[in-house]
């Protein structure tokens, strides 16, 4: 990650599949399979490369979250 001048991570980081399966902690396999769904946050840079960013990533993941029931 890239880091700025307080330490704290760039936000606007910007992951590959390999990347983003890396940090999502799964395969590449299923990364490629929400971007055929079209279930989580992407964008292309020409007409094959896919991209996302951290910021995007990251709030998808925290809407995805459940909280137990009190």
């Amino acid at each position: 990650m890239i880091a700025g001048k307080a330490g704290k991570t760039n936000k606007e980081e910007i992951f590959d599949v390999n990347e983003l399966a890396k940090y999502l902690k799964v395969g590449v396999c299923w990364v490629r399979k929400q971007v055929s769904y079209k279930t989580i946050p992407y964008f292309k840079c020409g007409d094959k490369f896919v991209r996302f960013k951290k910021s995007e990533i990251d709030k998808w993941v925290k809407s995805k979250t459940i909280c137990p029931i009190p």
